[in-house]
């Protein structure tokens, strides 16, 4: 009995102590999750970690967390900026709570021999709205980027405008807004002037929100006619509209 008592309480020490690698983590998808305030005092006191964005280049130039890395989902195969120490803290990141990309990235490194790795789930959204700053790579315009709601876009607009999926082509392809044209957020930083100038800009993503500092990089890079499809995709079927396969 004394034995079996000893062996749980080991247990559950084991447990704490993974557990509280992170500090205040919960289980999210099968991986431990760290809040911004967390993440935060890991960061202001120096701990050992290693923070990665996973967020396309032109996202992560657009606005991260100061002294995170950027390996875009598309490219962890092919990266080289992977810590050499496998038993280092990884966190990953991506803009917020639609969090696939973190989880896929930390299945990636678990699979290829990481064993410290959580996720920073609230992303880059929640750090700014836990009031911390961030970092970016350039000079971004920081001025407000109208929303054009599916209707208005569809009665208007469309005839007009360019419409920029930037949804992964597996997501474009199972379907779209008729004439829409499809550039992966992870390729727009390279194929960005591809687009016209002399014709309003309309980005789409899943939910609409992810084009705001995609919209300002653009801006950034002379484009003065760009605009955000509310609610992104998601919101164009819910709003009776057809959508082409």
């Amino acid at each position: 009995m004394r034995k079996f008592a000893l062996g749980l309480v080991t247990l559950l020490f084991v447990i704490t102590v993974v557990m509280g690698t992170f500090g205040s983590i919960y289980a999210e998808q099968g991986w431990p999750t760290i809040s911004a305030q967390a993440l935060k005092k890991k960061i202001n006191n120096g701990d050992i970690l290693f923070l990665i964005n996973v967020s396309p280049e032109s996202v992560f130039n657009a606005g991260h967390i100061k002294g995170s890395v950027n390996i875009p989902i598309g490219k962890l195969a092919i990266s080289s900026d992977w810590p050499k120490d496998k038993n280092k803290p990884l966190i990953f990141y991506c803009m917020d709570v639609p969090r696939m990309y973190s989880s896929k990235a930390a299945s990636w490194a678990v699979k290829n021999g990481y064993t410290n790795v959580a996720v920073f789930r609230e992303g880059v959204l929640g750090w700014v709205k836990a009031g911390y700053q961030l970092a970016s790579v350039g000079k971004y315009a920081d001025i407000m980027i109208p929303f054009v709601n599916a209707t208005k876009l569809s009665n208007k607009l469309r005839a007009t405008s360019v419409l920029v999926d930037v949804r992964p082509q597996d997501h474009f392809t199972k379907g779209h807004i008729v004439g829409s044209t499809n550039i992966d957020l992870e390729d727009l930083y390279k194929k960005f002037r591809s687009l016209p100038k002399d014709k309003q800009i309309v980005l789409i993503d899943h939910k609409g929100k992810l084009t705001l500092r995609t919209a300002r990089f653009l801006v950034s890079r002379g484009y003065k006619n760009v605009a955000m499809l509310d609610g992104g995709f998601n919101a164009w079927p819910k709003a009776g509209l057809p959508v082409e396969k």
